[in-house]
């Protein structure tokens, strides 16, 4: 599934870190294809939009948010599928979930088992 990765601020759209500053990793799941995919894309943008915000103004007690996106084709098998991957491969320290409460649901369950906070 397609992914976006962004930390503003070493990217020229905000804020400034000091050398080796770590990010704090987000991620999030969301439709951007498949049947429901008009919801997920702007659902993607209003995310990268807050993150931008936030970086642009210090960012998290002065360290950037990345962020990690992944495409779950409006399936709930690739949403918790993909929940799965944000936090066993990509560590996040929170999930940002899926409007589709199938979706929601497969995602909770894992996220849920990996006592990672998740947001819908």
């Amino acid at each position: 599934p397609p992914t976006t990765e962004a930390a503003p601020g070493r990217d020229g759209s905000g804020g400034s870190w000091a050398p080796n500053t770590p990010a704090i990793a987000i991620g999030a799941v969301v439709s951007m294809t498949g049947p429901e995919a008009s919801f997920g894309i702007s659902t993607r943008q209003g995310i990268e939009l807050a993150v931008s915000q936030v970086n642009a103004n210090g960012g998290v007690k002065g360290q950037p948010i990345a962020l990690r996106v992944y495409d779950d084709m409006s399936m709930p098998s690739e949403a918790a599928a993909a929940t799965r991957r944000l936090i066993d491969e990509d560590n996040v320290k929170v999930v940002l979930g899926e409007i589709l409460s199938a979706s929601s649901i497969a995602m909770a369950n894992v996220a849920q088992a990996s006592k990672v906070p998740m947001v819908t």
